[in-house]
């Protein structure tokens, strides 16, 4: 019965025209360009020095280490997307650019991490071959990301279809026609492209679609197994039928770039400026959409406070700037419903006015009095120092406050 309704679904998914996938010639929907226009200028010895998630929004091409060299590729690859432009055409108009820097043929480098001198191929055609598929494909497919979530209402399903290759991994294959809601968790490492050279496709579709198509399947297991980064030793699971680096949905980092980009601006500017800029973003529609839950699974997160300085010298942080994530919104939203994205104004609130102690390495709170009432934060600074998230915020007493002080190292 199973094999019957797969190929039910397989003969019906057969008809539909690929409208969703890149066509040279035609210009690209806006999010696509946008997507890759984001990404910012990473040097790199090595594409494992940038590696997965990063890689969405970190233009980085291994060994080009000179900043020209990265210019010159991230804005033909800019004009590929934009245009539609075909490979030959892409190769044709930077290969001779590459040449005139330098950076074409065979030459010895010497690792900047390990000191050693190695011979590495810069330029080629095979080489341009890959950057011209791999950024296109992934601007393409972030950018249809952020199209689905703004579509999702209307068309809740997705369907994993293979592309048009000769040959297709067995993996890919034994996923084609899945029909899974847009927010499940598969499609957080099943969302294509999903290797090099990979084709493969989701086509979003209707309740309706999905029923006619034998309805939502079980969703496939997910076996994992280890991967050694060797220039960075962080070992990591990744899915099988994935190729290391793959292992992301690029348009899910979409918007934790972008915070974090964020994130740095404010950083830079005045106090002042910042400390509006917070109170402005904590009111704002965006907040409320995360504080609601409006972006279901999506790893979503936006300012909330400005960190005392003191505070992140102690804790080890590179950033003032702390988040709320959909994930800590939730939990939040569940414990207290009555919560509304008003009542974060006032972690800003405790920080400019209550006591800070350090809880753990890595985990900091800040009590106090807020019209006369006793509240509560809890902030965590992830291992790399990056980025700080608000995991809690709520009410207390006063014995409470006394029985964290005593157990507790102030540290602001």
């Amino acid at each position: 019965m199973q094999l019957q309704t797969r190929r039910l679904q397989r003969a019906a998914l057969g008809k539909l025209e690929m409208a969703d996938t890149f066509r040279f010639g035609q210009g690209p929907a806006p999010e696509v360009l946008t997507f890759f226009k984001n990404r910012k200028l990473v040097p790199a010895f090595n594409w494992q020095d940038v590696f997965g998630e990063e890689h969405a929004f970190a233009f980085t091409v291994a060994k080009a280490t000179q900043i020209e060299v990265l210019s010159e590729l991230h804005d033909a690859v800019q004009k590929a997307i934009k245009s539609g432009q075909p490979f030959e055409a892409f190769k044709k108009e930077l290969a001779p650019r590459l040449k005139k820097l330098g950076w074409w043929g065979k030459q010895v480098l010497t690792d900047p991490e390990t000191g050693e001198q190695i011979v590495a191929q810069l330029g080629s055609n095979r080489r341009l071959k890959i950057i011209h598929w791999a950024n296109t494909r992934t601007a393409y497919g972030a950018g249809k990301w952020t199209r689905i979530q703004r579509t999702k209402r209307a068309l809740p399903y997705l369907v994993y279809r293979l592309g048009s290759a000769r040959e297709h991994r067995p993996h890919h294959v034994a996923k084609e026609n899945v029909i899974l809601p847009v927010d499940d968790d598969f499609w957080n490492s099943w969302y294509p492209p999903n290797g090099w050279g990979c084709v493969c496709w989701v086509r979003q579709i209707t309740r309706m679609e999905a029923e006619n198509l034998g309805g939502e399947t079980e969703r496939p297991e997910i076996p994992t197994k280890s991967w050694t980064n060797k220039r960075t030793g962080e070992v990591l699971d990744i899915p099988e039928g994935i190729d290391p680096g793959w292992q992301t949905n690029s348009g899910q980092q979409r918007h934790r770039t972008l915070a974090k980009h964020l994130a740095g601006k404010l950083d830079a500017a005045p106090e002042h400026i910042r400390k509006t800029a917070i109170a402005d973003l904590v009111s704002s529609q965006i907040f409320r959409r995360v504080q609601t839950g409006v972006f279901g699974k999506q790893n979503v997160f936006t300012p909330v406070a400005i960190i005392p300085e003191g505070v992140t010298k102690t804790m080890g942080s590179s950033t003032r700037i702390a988040f709320l994530s959909t994930e800590d919104a939730a939990k939040q939203l569940r414990k207290r419903p009555a919560f509304s994205e008003l009542d974060y104004i006032k972690a800003q609130q405790l920080l400019d006015r209550g006591e800070i102690f350090r809880e753990t390495p890595l985990d900091f709170f800040v009590m106090g009095l807020i019209d006369g009432m006793a509240w509560r934060a809890v902030f965590h600074v992830t291992r790399k120092g990056d980025e700080i998230f608000l995991k809690s915020f709520r009410r207390t007493n006063a014995s409470q406050m006394e029985m964290y002080r005593e157990r507790s190292e102030l540290i602001y």
